[in-house]
């Protein structure tokens, strides 16, 4: 995660990711600052809005995902966790 060629503000954010320490509706529900009852992705309707389900398992992710490999032309396999992809 912490690379010089990566921005700090990126890593930041993937060392939350990695945390688990993002605001999804799941957190924050968790820590009282959200009444609600659906806790549904917003992006899919097919899961939990949680870290893992928004990055690795959503089916609009992965479809983000993929467009950003074909861009850079990297062709790989996708994880299906954080910790995965460091390893």
């Amino acid at each position: 995660i912490w690379c010089r060629l990566v921005p700090s503000k990126v890593s930041c954010f993937a060392w939350r990711v990695m945390l688990d320490r993002i605001p999804t509706k799941v957190n924050l529900v968790k820590r009282n600052l959200l009444l609600s009852l659906d806790f549904g992705s917003v992006w899919c309707n097919q899961g939990l809005d949680t870290s893992c389900h928004i990055f690795f398992e959503c089916s609009f992710a992965y479809q983000v995902w993929m467009l950003c490999l074909e861009w850079c032309g990297l062709f790989a396999a996708l994880q299906n966790n954080f910790i995965s992809h460091f390893e």
